[in-house]
């Protein structure tokens, strides 16, 4: 009866820690929490867009391998993984250029960014810069953003594409949020060893919040960010990081703009299908997002486009800002317009 009673009192903490315990056994068979979380991500998602199209770009997502590179941080592996090509230096190919006879006189197009420029969960065609392309048909477009790559691993990454002899008129660089999520969230950017660990500590933390819940004393979400001369110092260096890339960019003479997507995190845009979990994360980006934007606000290279979507309907797949196809092509509309417009000044 012991062993019984054991049992069920270990399976209710598996239950009630799911998602604790869904980062540990990622390092022990990945594919049965990528399992887990797609059958997650796709119960959420807006009614109206090709389940088996993001279906199968989540799989292919999840089969990308990555190298480490110091500063740059992790890059893509050169490779076809179905929906994401990867070319030799790290680039997501563009589906629009495939098939089509692109002159070699073309103005060129860099884009720098992380999961959302890289489409994350897109496939070929619905992803953003393949939709900017199809905008932009007199620019040669070369995306090589890198899910997860914050702004200052971000310039860095155009330094070593500019060490390869990579010239380009215009960056654009679709960066703002990521660093937020990856400074406020723990247990980001983690080594395999400290992942080991965060995990270990994440199923203790659940157990802790299991007891408070019972006893009545439920913790506030905890974060670093709460700490108010963190937060202080954490938009002084996110702002420092956008300041640093401006000026590579004019040091080297390419028209450089740094775009600030769409968030689920500011605004009123319409998050319907997404589950109201993580709420008090949610108003700690919103408070850091304005104090960003009180800095950056008289910076012109700075295009702040993180409100395009209010009011617009789901255009977001999860919380972590990916976008639908709709958003994808909402969002590549606005850049787009914004472009052409630096045509003419």
């Amino acid at each position: 009866m012991k062993k019984i009673i054991s049992v069920l009192v270990f399976l209710a903490f598996l239950f009630f820690s799911f998602d604790g315990f869904l980062d540990f056994i990622s390092y022990v068979k990945p594919d049965l929490t990528n399992y887990f979380a797609g059958e997650k991500k796709f119960k959420s998602l807006p009614v109206d867009v090709d389940r088996e199209n993001i279906s199968q770009a989540f799989e292919d997502v999840n089969g990308i391998k990555y190298s480490m590179m110091r500063v740059v941080g992790k890059l893509p592996l050169p490779g076809d993984y179905g929906s994401y090509k990867i070319g030799a230096r790290g680039d997501r190919k563009i589906e629009y250029y495939s098939d089509q006879n692109i002159e070699n006189n073309l103005k060129r197009i860099l884009i720098l960014g992380s999961s959302q420029s890289f489409g994350y969960f897109s496939g070929p065609v619905d992803n953003f810069a393949n939709q900017l392309a199809m905008e932009l048909p007199e620019y040669r477009i070369s995306n090589f953003s890198v899910p997860g790559q914050m702004i200052a691993e971000t310039k860095a990454n155009w330094q070593r594409l500019s060490l390869l002899g990579e010239k380009y008129d215009k960056v654009i660089i679709i960066e703002g949020p990521i660093d937020f999520y990856n400074y406020c969230a723990p247990g980001f950017n983690l080594s395999l060893r400290e992942g080991h660990r965060m995990a270990v500590m994440k199923l203790i933390d659940k157990a802790s919040q299991i007891y408070s819940m019972l006893t009545g004393d439920q913790d506030k979400y905890q974060s670093p960010c709460l700490d108010e001369s963190y937060n202080n110092l954490l938009i002084k260096n996110v702002f420092s990081d956008f300041k640093s890339v401006i000026e590579y960019g004019r040091d080297i003479g390419s028209e450089t703009y740094i775009v600030v997507p769409p968030s689920p995190y500011v605004g009123n845009v319409n998050v319907e299908n997404l589950s109201e979990n993580n709420l008090a994360f949610r108003s700690l980006v919103i408070e850091l997002g304005v104090d960003l934007e009180k800095e950056y606000q008289d910076i012109p290279q700075v295009i702040d486009m993180k409100n395009i979507f209010s009011g617009a309907g789901p255009m977001f797949l999860d919380w972590g800002g990916h976008f639908t196809p709709k958003g994808n092509k909402v969002f590549a509309q606005s850049v787009a317009n914004f472009i052409k417009s630096t045509d003419y000044n």
